[in-house]
């Protein structure tokens, strides 16, 4: 399982549950939390997504994460999330 991505700031992280579907087939699905409370402030709507990639803004407002769905058979997207109005935009992968 992947360590935690702290924002720049520390204010946020992304916090994976590392879940193995089959022997050596493993998900990554992110969850975005504020460190100091652990307020939970965004995850997939199921735990067939996983994170890629993760990158956060040099202001620590927006993380932006790579997603793609368990077994790989759809088109992953971007996902972009606003921590200061906890709202997201998802652009599909081309």
């Amino acid at each position: 399982m992947p360590e935690p991505v702290f924002s720049p700031d520390g204010r946020y992280k992304v916090v994976f549950s590392g879940i193995e579907m089959r022997m050596s087939h493993w998900i990554d699905s992110p969850m975005i939390m504020e460190t100091a409370t652990n307020t939970l402030l965004y995850t997939p709507g199921n735990n067939l997504w996983s994170a890629d990639t993760v990158k956060w803004s040099p202001d620590s407002r927006y993380v932006v994460m790579r997603m793609r769905e368990y077994p790989g058979t759809k088109k992953g997207f971007t996902l972009t999330f606003d921590v200061v109005t906890e709202t997201c935009t998802i652009l599909p992968d081309d």
